[in-house]
């Protein structure tokens, strides 16, 4: 079985991905990780994902996993809101020179360090392929807290994702 197999479906698989990024800790506050940062795709069992983040190791600043057989995107981006609690909702946005798209999201709390893992499930929709397709920095705000990805090196990644879940 393989390991997205064994994640399962639902919210059983988006608890177990937000999970994987909450034991980031918050990378975005790690510079020495910062310098060896760049996007990183893979495709498994019907799932596509585009990551930023640092290869071969935990630090992900921003995660999109597509299930190519219904066509959602699952955002998950892990922060340090003030107040942060488990189920605590906020609007979750992305933003590039490319445009901005809002999405609902909810967080898990990490206990351990006080992230909260913020997941969101969506369309690539025209709008949002627009925000992932453009040249310069991918901010992503979500409970007052900004992450940024630069979106130079993203391209491949980008392009199996929309190939895989871009809605029509």
């Amino acid at each position: 079985m393989r390991p997205a197999e064994r994640l399962g479906t639902g919210r059983r698989r988006t608890n177990a991905i937000a999970g994987s990024v909450a034991a980031v800790l918050l990378a975005a506050e790690l510079p020495a990780a910062a310098d060896e940062r760049t996007w990183i795709s893979s495709a498994d069992a019907g799932h596509v994902v585009a990551l930023y983040g640092t290869p071969a190791s935990d630090d992900v600043v921003v995660g999109l996993d597509c299930a190519a057989a219904t066509r959602t995107l699952e955002i998950s981006v892990a922060t340090r809101p003030k107040n942060g609690r488990n189920g605590m909702r906020s609007d979750l946005r992305l933003a590039s020179p490319g445009g901005s798209v809002a999405v609902a999201a909810r967080g898990l709390l990490n206990e351990m360090d006080d992230s909260v893992v913020f997941g969101a499930t969506t369309r690539l929709d025209a709008a949002l392929r627009s925000v992932l397709a453009a040249k310069g920095t991918l901010s992503v705000t979500v409970a007052g807290t900004t992450v940024e990805a630069p979106l130079a090196g993203s391209t491949a990644a980008m392009a199996a994702l929309t190939a895989a879940c871009a809605a029509p």
